[in-house]
């Protein structure tokens, strides 16, 4: 539920003991724990992210996390079953797959870049390309964080519309009602 750029490091004692000195700056766990001895941080500390992931924390544990948990499986079934009825095959088999994110092969004929790029300017929808060898042949569709069942089928149904042109969609369309 919080933006990219804020990572945590947990350290025990025996690992602090491995840390060697670094030439540079950034990234320095010596400096950092130097800095920690007086309360404070090596660098400007990313306040925003920090609140962020606190307030997702709280939200995370009011809600419980096994239902957390169970709301992500329910979302990763939708979502799942949404794409196969499309036609579409699955990066992952459903034992391995994640919770959070699926990820979908391109239907021969279709541009993953070109179709992302017109579900972003058309509809404020935001699904990523797949990265290095997967770019231009896969997309991914997050399902996780503050992201709840009627989020996920708004989302699903301005992807069937998307797609209602060079696809069949009454499968799909006949899922997302039914589920």
């Amino acid at each position: 539920m919080c933006p990219p750029g804020l990572s945590l490091v947990c350290l025990s004692k025996k690992a602090i003991e491995q840390i060697h000195p670094t030439a540079g700056m950034y990234l320095s766990l010596e400096n950092e724990l130097k800095s920690q001895v007086d309360n404070r941080p090596a660098f400007t500390p990313a306040i925003s992210l920090v609140r962020g992931m606190e307030r997702a924390t709280e939200m995370i544990l009011n809600e419980g996390r096994q239902y957390v948990y169970e709301r992500h499986l329910k979302l990763q079934a939708i979502t799942r079953g949404c794409f196969k009825a499309l036609g579409f095959q699955l990066l992952a088999n459903d034992k391995d797959a994640s919770a959070g994110i699926t990820a979908v092969h391109a239907i021969s004929g279709l541009d993953v870049e070109k179709w992302l790029k017109q579900l972003r300017n058309d509809h404020g929808l935001w699904l990523a390309s797949g990265q290095e060898q997967y770019k231009g042949k896969i997309f991914r569709m997050a399902h996780m964080g503050h992201c709840h069942e009627r989020d996920l089928k708004a989302a699903l149904n301005l992807i069937v519309k998307s797609l209602s042109q060079s696809l069949k969609t009454d499968q799909a369309t006949e899922f997302l009602e039914n589920s």
